[in-house]
This record gives structure tokens, C-alpha cells and sequence, in this order.
């Protein structure tokens, strides 16, 4: 089991650091998502530049994992602004995020786009993990990998981990 953490670890690290943008799915149990999101955290432990965002919500669709997703990252920004202390005021998730008109696909990459601005200038990456249970009685429509590569013709079971890595295109600044 070592052996195949360590390529698991070996084969995540190799996609973070390369440069360009990258969608990785795991298909896993629920038992094997928790060895995955310990590699990740070691990750990024080991890296003081980069963002690793990690989500466990189950969700009967797409469009509610995208709902969850949004209230996660709000929640997050909350208590990030309320460690920093008054006037740390962070901007809010974009109304595109939250337009239920809009696509889940269109309304993730506004989610990941706001979290990309909010990173400091310089070499940073966003490394996005969407962590399912592959318990939960989703259906294939809900499949995180549709919010992350919309034009992508590698199906993914419900049960499946999708990693999105989305470096900054350019530095801000």
C-alpha cells in the first residue's frame, strides 16, 4: 500500500508543478478518498506557495455541488476575515457563482476565478479537490468532473475524486 501512496503522492506532485492548467480523476472508495486526501495534505504542507482547496460535499447533482462548493468557500472566507480581525474584508463570491441560470461548469470557474484573485502576486497554484463520498447515492450527472473539464469526453462515475489544478495565468500586480 506504501508503494502505491508514494506513486499516488509522486504522480499529484508531478501535476502541480507543471505550468499549465490540468484536470486529474481518481476513481476511488470512500475508504481510498481518505488516503488521497491525506497525500494532498502533505502536499501541501510541503508547499508554502500554492492553495490546496479541499471538498468532501455530497450532492445529488451538479448544479448542488456547485451550490455546496460556493457555501463552503464563503464560510472559509468568513472565518479567514474573522481570524484576520477588523477591517480584513474580503470580497465576496461572485453573483455569477450563484446565478442558477448560469451552468455549473460557468459558475465553478467564477468560484475558481475569485479564488485565484485573492492570491498574493507571484508563482501560486490553486489545486481544487472534489472528494465525494462514492457512498452517496449521486447520480453520474452529478459528476465533479463536469464542472471541471465541461468538454471533456473521459466519463467519471459518481464515485470519483477530480483534483483541478489552476495556476494563475499572470502574475497580479
Amino acid at each position: 500500500m506504501q508503494a502505491v501512496l508514494t506513486e499516488l503522492e509522486s504522480l499529484l506532485a508531478g501535476l502541480v508543478e507543471r505550468d499549465l492548467p490540468g484536470v486529474l480523476v481518481v476513481a476511488c472508495s470512500d475508504v481510498e478518498t481518505l488516503y488521497l486526501a491525506q497525500v494532498l495534505a502533505r502536499l501541501d504542507e510541503r508547499s508554502e506557495s500554492d492553495l490546496f482547496l479541499t471538498f468532501t460535499d455530497a450532492a445529488a447533482t451538479t448544479a448542488a455541488l456547485v451550490d455546496a462548493l460556493a457555501d463552503n468557500l464563503a464560510l472559509q472566507q468568513a472565518n479567514l476575515a474573522e481570524q484576520l480581525g477588523p477591517g480584513a474584508a474580503l470580497p465576496d463570491l461572485p453573483a455569477l457563482a450563484r446565478d442558477p441560470a448560469a451552468s455549473p461548469a460557468t459558475r465553478f470557474h467564477a468560484l475558481v476565478d475569485h479564488v485565484l484573485a485573492l492570491l498574493p502576486p507571484g508563482d501560486h497554484r490553486l489545486v481544487i479537490a472534489l472528494l465525494p463520498p462514492a457512498s452517496h447515492p449521486t447520480s453520474a450527472s452529478s459528476s465533479p468532473s463536469r464542472c471541471c473539464a465541461p468538454h471533456s469526453t473521459r466519463a467519471c462515475a459518481w464515485s470519483c475524486a477530480t483534483i483541478e489544478l489552476a495556476p494563475r495565468t499572470s502574475p497580479r500586480q
